[in-house]
C-alpha cells in the first residue's frame, strides 16, 4: 500500500513512540475521504490489483491490514476510526427452490459464451442426464448436472434479499452484492455414477454485500509484528437533509457472469458518515465522505471483475471445468483444498472470510 496511490485518501496520524528514544514519532494511516486515483489518472491500476489480489487470497491465509510506521518494532497506538470497506454475509439457503431437470443437455446447465465449455461436458452423464436447477426468488439461478458446483454471481446493489430492511443502515453505502449458489452432493465417483437420479442434491446459497464504513480499529507492534484489529464498526449516516444514500450505478447484463456499468466521473455530489464518536452532530467537519463519481467506479470495476463458475464431479480430474480463474480459490474455501468440508456452517464462515479478504485489500489500498 501507498499513502499517495491509495483508493481511500489516506492521512496520518502521528503518536509519540512507547519505549523508543525521545521526539521519535510512528505513524498509523487513516482515511477520511474515499478516492481512487489522481484526477490525470483514467485507469486505477491499483483498485484493479487489490480486487484481483483479494479474489485469489487463500482463505487460510486471510488479508492483513496496512502496517503502521513503528521504527522501534514495538509500538502502541491509541483506537483510531478511518473509512474503510466492509463485508456482510447472508444464508441464505431456505429461500433456493430446487428441481430436477430430467433428461437435459449441455444447453440448458449454467454456461457463459459460445458452445466450447458445453462440449468440454458433453460427454460427462453423472445422475444420467438429469441436473438440478437451484433457483432464487430474484432470478439467480444455478443448473448443474454434477455434484459439486460453486457459482458468484454479480448482482445490482438493489437486488437484497437478506438486507431489505436495513435501507438507511448498509444498503446507505452499499457499492457491490453478489450471490454465491453452491451444492454438496456428497462423495461420489467419476467411475461409477450411482447417484439415485430423482433425488435432489443439497444446495446452499449466500448474499454477500459490500459497502463503505466507519472502522475503530486498534494497532499495536511487537517485534516488528503488528496487529491490527476492529473493535467497532458503523455505517450511520450523517445528519442532514440532503445527505443521500450512494448511486446505484445501471449495470447491464451482457452475458452470464459478464457486466458492464458506466461510470459517472463528473458527478460532485457527496454521500457523507457520521463521526462514530460524535454520531448526532450536524459539524460537517467531522463527517466523512465519500464522492459518488468515486463510488461509482468502485462499483463498476467491482462488478466487472466478479464471476465465476466451477463443476466437479468428485473424481480425480479437478476441476472438470471453471469460468474465471478465481473459481478457484472459491472452490478451495467452500469445499477445503481435500474437499473434507461439508458442514455448511463451516463453508458459510470460510466464504465469510473470503469477502472480508476482498474487503480489507480495498482498504488497505
Amino acid at each position: 500500500m501507498g499513502i499517495a496511490t491509495s483508493p481511500i485518501t489516506q492521512q496520518m496520524i502521528d503518536y509519540p513512540l512507547q519505549r523508543a528514544p525521545e521526539n521519535v514519532l510512528v505513524q498509523v494511516p487513516y482515511a477520511k475521504e474515499l478516492t481512487l486515483h489522481a484526477p490525470d489518472e483514467n485507469f486505477p491500476e491499483s483498485l484493479l490489483k487489490a480486487i484481483d489480489v483479494s479474489l485469489y487470497s487463500d482463505v487460510d491465509d486471510p488479508e492483513d491490514y496496512v502496517k503502521p510506521l513503528c521504527p522501534s518494532g514495538n509500538c502502541t497506538f491509541e483506537p483510531y476510526q478511518s473509512l474503510g470497506v466492509c463485508s456482510r454475509i447472508a444464508d441464505i439457503s431456505h429461500l433456493l427452490t430446487v428441481t430436477a431437470m430430467p433428461n437435459s443437455t449441455s444447453a440448458d446447465w449454467t454456461f457463459v459464451g459460445d458452445s466450447t465449455p458445453r462440449t468440454v461436458l458433453n460427454d460427462i452423464k453423472p445422475n444420467g442426464t438429469t441436473s438440478f436447477n437451484a433457483t432464487l426468488p430474484n432470478g439467480i439461478n444455478l443448473i448443474t448436472p454434477v455434484s459439486y458446483a460453486i457459482a458468484r454471481f454479480m448482482a445490482n446493489v438493489t437486488d437484497t434479499l437478506a438486507f431489505a430492511d436495513d435501507q438507511d443502515g448498509l444498503n446507505f453505502t452499499a457499492i457491490s452484492r453478489m450471490y454465491i449458489i453452491y451444492s454438496n452432493a456428497g462423495n461420489i465417483s467419476s467411475s461409477s455414477f450411482i447417484w439415485p437420479r430423482d433425488t435432489a442434491w443439497e444446495f446452499h446459497a449466500v448474499e454477500i454485500l459490500y459497502y463503505i464504513c466507519v472502522n475503530t480499529y486498534v494497532t499495536s507492534v511487537t517485534s516488528g509484528n503488528p496487529t491490527t484489529d476492529i473493535i467497532a464498526s458503523s455505517n450511520k449516516p450523517f445528519l442532514v437533509d440532503d445527505n443521500e444514500p450512494l448511486p446505484i450505478v445501471p449495470c447491464s447484463e451482457l452475458a452470464t457472469f459478464s457486466w458492464y456499468c458506466p461510470i459517472d466521473r463528473n458527478s460532485t455530489r457527496v454521500t457523507y458518515l457520521a463521526d462514530p464518536s460524535d454520531p448526532d452532530s450536524k459539524d460537517i467537519s467531522k463527517a466523512y465522505s465519500i464522492p459518488w463519481s468515486t463510488a461509482t467506479e468502485l462499483q463498476s470495476h467491482f462488478a466487472e471483475r466478479i464471476g465465476e463458475l466451477l463443476y466437479w464431479d468428485g473424481g480425480y480430474q479437478r476441476p472438470l471445468f471453471y469460468i474465471g480463474a478465481p473459481a478457484l480459490t472459491l472452490l478451495d474455501a467452500a469445499y477445503g483444498a481435500t474437499f473434507n468440508i461439508t458442514d455448511p456452517v463451516a463453508q458459510e464462515a470460510r466464504l465469510g472470510i473470503t469477502a472480508n479478504n476482498t474487503a480489507i485489500s480495498l482498504t488497505n489500498l
